[in-house]
């Protein structure tokens, strides 16, 4: 396992800043009013890009917040899941990151594998997981680097460049989300999540920050780890 400045590998559901996904750099709202996002998200829809296949676990705990965002989002739009398999997670978050508009109606569910991609320098990544809006997680517990692919904990992000006031929205209503008895006690038949812990954007953006901001030597040991797994 790999304390990368005491913050942990781990899988986390994701939004691009500007580019995608639940989750990114935490701001003030700059003035945004309930009202002025209530009017902007009225009648919206905000797609759920998911990085699997239907029937998995990414998929099945996207579709869980799925149900239940809406209705903490100001406005109430409507939420729709988006299944963009390909290449271990890596179809959708390239995606997410250069093509979805940085608009608020774009979010990632991702696993935390894609950013050890990066970490690796994988040419197929095409996205700085530090540059996505990180939503927010629902699982705060340290992740080893042999995981089980299969782990329904997952990360939220939306694209690169979400404009700040957006940005605290989704958070803030992702964090309204964790907080619903109703979302609780189905997470918890779903994954076995007791509700104690998850995790911020702004907590999510640090981890990402402090994981790929490794010394030469510590991104050297993790590729040959990689390589030898």
């Amino acid at each position: 396992m790999f304390d990368l400045g005491n913050e942990m590998f781990n899988k986390k559901l994701t939004i691009r800043n500007g580019c995608c996904g639940l989750i990114l750099v935490a701001t003030a709202m700059a003035g945004f009013s309930a009202e002025a996002a209530d009017e902007f998200y009225s009648g919206k829809t905000i797609q759920m890009i998911v990085s699997s296949g239907p029937g998995v676990a990414t998929d099945t705990v996207a579709r869980l917040v799925v149900r239940f965002l809406g209705k903490h989002v100001p406005g109430n739009p409507s939420i729709v899941a988006r299944n963009m398999p390909g290449g271990g997670g890596l179809v959708a978050a390239n995606y997410t990151y250069s093509v979805a508009k940085p608009d608020g109606l774009t979010i990632l569910a991702v696993s935390r594998a894609n950013y050890l991609e990066q970490l690796a320098g994988r040419p197929e990544v095409q996205a700085d997981f530090r540059k996505f809006s990180w939503l927010g997680s629902f699982n705060k517990s340290p992740m080893m680097m042999a995981c089980r692919s299969d782990s329904p904990y997952k990360t939220l992000a939306a694209p690169p460049g979400l404009p700040p006031e957006r940005l605290q929205i989704l958070r803030e209503s992702l964090l309204r989300v964790w907080r619903d008895a109703e979302f609780a006690a189905e997470a918890k038949k779903l994954t076995d999540w007791d509700g104690s812990w998850h995790l911020t954007g702004a907590e999510l953006q640090k981890r990402h920050e402090a994981a790929l901001n490794q010394p030469a030597d510590v991104v050297r040991r993790i590729k040959e780890i990689l390589q030898e797994s």
